[in-house]
């Protein structure tokens, strides 16, 4: 499942932000407002040059042109603001910048930058509460 909705017109729809897979870890930031988000297979490429045409990447891209908001998906990450479970929308961002990174194979891929966006309440931090998190582990369980 990608991480990335979208299309080639109009942009990147959202993005899920998430620790969930060791890929992204290297190459993924998370600080909250701003978030360094990486291209599909960013973290285990080895290609010598970028894949500008897997469709999350060409999304991302497409963005920056048309400057459209892309709504993020945040789960559990190494932001102290994060969600300790499950996932949590935490508002509109703009993708502001395009790079080319290696990774840690020597692989080329790139790389996202995306600002959160001004007249927005803040970040709910204090979501999941200790209710919602009780629920979580209902459902992990089976309930």
């Amino acid at each position: 499942m990608s991480g990335i909705t979208g299309n080639t017109e109009y942009g990147a729809y959202s993005i899920i932000l998430s620790e969930g897979s060791n890929e992204y870890s290297d190459v993924d930031v998370d600080m909250g407002r701003k978030i360094i988000y990486s291209a599909p297979g960013g973290g285990e490429t080895k290609s010598d040059t970028p894949d500008g045409e897997k469709r999350g990447a060409a999304y991302l891209s497409r963005s920056i042109k048309t400057e459209k908001p892309v709504r993020v998906l945040r789960g559990t990450t190494k932001w102290a603001g994060s969600p300790s479970c499950g996932y949590r929308y935490d508002g509109l961002y703009k993708v502001v910048k395009r790079e080319t990174k290696k990774n840690e194979n020597e692989g080329t891929y790139f790389s996202f930058t995306l600002i959160r966006m001004e007249g927005q309440a803040d970040i709910q931090t204090k979501i999941p509460d200790a209710e919602q998190i009780h629920l979580e582990g209902k459902v992990s369980a089976g309930y």
